[in-house]
Order: structure tokens, then sequence, then C-alpha cells
């Protein structure tokens, strides 16, 4: 295997910032690579997903609490049951242990009006 062909093998077979068309453009011809205009990578956007609950935290009268603040806060729209939140609000004392009790025996059905 001659020089030539050892430094073809080093080369990357795919896109860089500095060679965008890959390493080997050119090699077919024989002839050097085109100088190319150095492009970004991309961003690779690293999304973090809050740790999984168990369900006996998930049902916590304070954990169903806030997350009807945060729907709340929103001004969500009324979900499957056409509940808006002021509805709900006036019958928080009696939905959030009855729902954190259903959650729990799983037991818990979405009733649709």
């Amino acid at each position: 295997m001659t020089g030539s062909e050892q430094a073809r093998q080093r080369r990357l077979p795919f896109g860089t910032a500095d060679s965008p068309q890959g390493a080997d453009a050119g090699a077919e011809t024989g002839q050097p690579a085109a100088a190319t205009v150095a492009v970004p990578k991309p961003k690779v956007t690293r999304r973090t997903t809050p740790p999984a609950m168990a369900i006996e935290e998930v049902a916590r009268d304070s954990n169903l609490m806030e997350a009807f603040r945060r729907v709340a806060s929103n001004d969500g729209a009324p979900g499957p049951d056409r509940q808006s939140v002021s509805e709900v609000r006036a019958h928080l004392g009696t939905i959030l242990p009855r729902l954190g009790r259903e959650l729990l025996e799983g037991t818990y059905l979405l009733a649709l009006i």
C-alpha cells in the first residue's frame, strides 16, 4: 500500500465543519479537494427529561395541586371532560383527594361528558 493510499484510508468519509462534502472529495480524480468555506457543525440540542415519578409521588395532593397550578398559570384549555380551570378550581377540595386515591388504586377512569 502506497503512502497516498494510506492517507486516503485515514480520511473521514463524511462531511465535517471544514469539509462539508467529505474528506475524499476529489479523491476519485486524483485532484485535491477544493477549498471550501468553513460551515458550522449542526448544533445538537439536548432535551432534559425530568426524572420519572412513582405513582405514589404523582398521587400526592401537593404534586396534584402543583400540576393544577401549572395548568391554571398557562390558562389551560378545558380537557376531554370539558371542565374549565375555574370549574375545576371550585371543586379542588373534592377532586384532588379522589383523583389521588383512584390513581393509587388503579381505578381512575377519565369521565367524558
